[in-house]
C-alpha cells in the first residue's frame, strides 16, 4: 500500500478496502480513488459515527451501516444488533462487489471489526484463510497485524481464526 492510499483488494466486479473513520479529508481521499460505497461499522452512539456518515453522505458516497459492538461483536456475537449486522454483512458485500462497487468498510480503528469483515468479505468470494490475510497484508497491515493477535479468551488463536470459526462456519 502507498501511503496516503487506499489499499484496494480486487473482488469479483468490485474491490473492497479497510480503513479507520474518516474526516473530511479522507473521504475526499476515498473518492480520489474510486470508493463508491461505504460500509460503517461503528454503532450510531460512537463519537465519530455522525461526523464520518455526515462527511461520506456530503461527498455522494453511498452509506451502509453495519453496527457491531466492537471486537466481541465479530468473535463472539449475540446481540441482536451484532447477529443481524454480520448475517447483512455476510450476503451484503458479495453483492455489492457483484455489482462493480468499490467498498469501503471501516469502524473506528479500521483493524478489528473492519478486520473480520473484509477478511469474511474476501472468504465468500473463494478466497482461502491465507489468501485472505496476503490480500489484507497488502492491502493495509495494521489491519493484518490485528487479525493476527492472539484471543486470550479464545485459547491463544489468532484473531482471524476465531472470526472463521465464530462466523463463516455458521453458514
Amino acid at each position: 500500500q502507498t501511503p496516503g492510499s487506499v489499499g484496494w483488494v480486487p473482488l469479483r466486479n468490485g474491490k473492497v478496502a479497510a480503513s479507520g473513520a474518516p474526516g473530511d479529508s479522507i473521504v475526499k481521499q476515498w473518492l480520489r480513488e474510486g470508493a463508491t460505497c461505504v460500509v460503517s461499522l461503528l454503532r450510531e452512539d460512537e463519537p465519530m459515527f455522525a461526523p464520518a456518515r455526515t462527511a461520506c453522505v456530503q461527498a455522494g458516497l453511498r452509506w451502509e451501516h453495519c453496527p457491531l459492538s466492537g471486537k466481541n461483536g465479530v468473535t463472539a456475537p449475540s446481540t441482536k444488533e451484532d447477529l443481524g449486522s454480520i448475517g447483512k454483512l455476510l450476503w451484503f458485500l458479495p453483492e455489492l462487489l457483484d455489482a462493480g462497487e468499490h467498498v469501503v468498510v471501516h469502524c473506528a480503528a479500521g483493524m478489528h471489526r473492519t478486520g473480520a469483515a473484509v477478511f469474511c468479505a474476501i472468504r465468500q468470494v473463494g478466497f482461502t484463510a491465507e489468501e485472505a490475510l496476503d490480500a489484507l497484508e497488502q492491502a493495509r497491515p495494521v489491519t493484518h497485524k490485528a487479525l493476527l493477535e492472539k484471543e486470550k479468551r479464545h485459547g491463544g488463536r489468532p484473531l482471524w481464526e476465531v472470526v472463521q470459526a465464530a462466523i463463516l462456519s455458521a453458514l
